[in-house]
């Protein structure tokens, strides 16, 4: 299953936590293109849907590319795409030896 573009691809700093919570996820692949790779490279993605109260700016998701980051998001949020969940998803490291910590919030 695709995910569709326009993408809101988050980069993670060393120790950047990022808090929000999910009203439902895609886990998909996502078609990449760029001036060297014109017929694009595909990459899994896990998007996840939230509201403008945890991200304001650009649309209501996040899309995040790393391997390890998604398959820790799934073991949490489970098979059923539409829960909701509040997570604090903090990163550790740089480049590719980055690591994540992924916690869930009750929801008030």
């Amino acid at each position: 299953m695709g995910v569709a573009s326009p993408f809101e691809i988050k980069d993670f700093l060393d120790g950047e936590v990022l808090e929000l919570v999910v009203e439902r996820y895609e886990d998909g692949v996502a078609l990449f293109k760029t001036r060297e790779m014109p017929a694009g490279k595909e990459i899994p993605v896990i998007r996840l849907h939230t509201t403008p109260r945890w991200k304001p700016v650009g649309l209501p998701y996040w899309d995040l590319s790393s391997k390890t980051l998604r398959q820790q998001l799934l073991g949490v949020l489970g098979p059923a795409p539409g829960r909701r969940a509040h997570l604090k998803i903090q990163a550790h490291g740089l480049g590719l030896g980055k690591r994540f910590t992924v916690s869930e919030v009750p929801l008030v």
